[in-house]
């Protein structure tokens, strides 16, 4: 996929992918939610995502709502909260490991 967002190319080809989450429910499902987050080669954080007709991402289709799919552009920060709140752990360490210290 690929989506031009303030000027900027976010392409999924070329991209490297970091993380993914889904809630695993079928993509036929209202509250469907799968996310994969990218980092260019520019060091640009973005997401892909797909969401059911009940998600965040729904789109309106005439007087309801459907599925929705695209890229989100994020800074550091959001793609930090991305990989913390799905405890994904060994990214967070590959990428963030300064902004980490021992408890």
């Amino acid at each position: 996929m690929v989506r031009i967002i303030r000027s900027k190319v976010y392409n999924t080809e070329t991209a490297t992918k970091v993380e993914s989450y889904s809630n695993f429910l079928g993509s036929s499902d209202f509250n469907c939610i799968e996310e994969t987050l990218y980092i260019t080669k520019k060091g640009n954080w973005f997401l892909e995502y797909f969401g059911g007709a009940g998600t965040r991402y729904s789109e309106p289709v005439g007087n309801m709502t459907g599925s929705g799919e695209g890229i989100l552009a994020l800074s550091e920060n959001e793609a930090y909260d991305f990989l913390e709140k799905h405890h994904l752990t060994e990214a967070i360490l590959k990428y963030f490991r300064s902004w980490t210290e021992e408890a």
